[in-house]
């Protein structure tokens, strides 16, 4: 009896160390897949910030691309709108315009940051998602975020600013041109 119980405590003790070591390894793992997140129906701005710098990373800028709304996506937007009619169609306009002309700037930005950090002597393949800092509104049904994503590079803090997102049946999408901001 008395080697039976010991034989199950040890048993139980090995198996509450293999958890805890499972454990840390996932959380571990995790932030390892959270830097590594690629698909544009991002539920939240932390995967959207590990998103951006795992595709500056990779200087991805056409799959970044997929982080940007499209047509459809202003669209469902502009039908969850609850504001008067009239500004739900200038929303509408004003939002497609904003389309093309978020390919382009959002190009510019991209690269800037990219080369900014060459710059700074950063190498993207070392680069880790730290976190992201935002502020989330809310009027008519649209939520919008503006963030700051932080990563590190050889223990210094880095940062690169996205002044709007919006929440669409997508995820959170970029609307503004990422931009490079100046080390703490």
């Amino acid at each position: 009896m008395k080697n039976t119980l010991i034989l199950l405590i040890t048993v139980l003790s090995v198996a509450c160390s293999d958890e805890k070591e499972n454990a840390e390894r996932y959380t571990t793992e995790n932030k390892n897949e959270l830097a590594e997140l690629t698909d544009p129906a991002n539920q939240t701005l932390d995967e959207l910030g590990a998103s951006v710098i795992y595709l500056l990373k990779n200087n991805n800028f056409e799959k970044f691309t997929e982080f940007l709304p499209v047509k459809e996506d202003v669209e469902q937007i502009a039908m969850e709108y609850s504001g008067p009619e009239e500004k739900k169609k200038k929303l509408l306009l004003k939002m497609e315009e904003k389309v093309k002309e978020i390919m382009i700037y959002s190009k510019t930005g991209f690269d800037e940051v990219f080369n900014s950090a060459l710059k700074a002597n950063v190498l993207w393949n070392d680069a880790q998602f730290s976190f992201v800092e935002y502020e989330i509104t809310k009027k008519d049904n649209i939520e919008r975020a503006a963030m700051t994503i932080y990563f590190i590079y050889n223990n210094l803090k880095y940062k690169i600013g996205i002044g709007e997102c919006i929440r669409s049946h997508r995820g959170w999408l970029i609307t503004d041109s990422p931009k490079w901001e100046n080390i703490d």
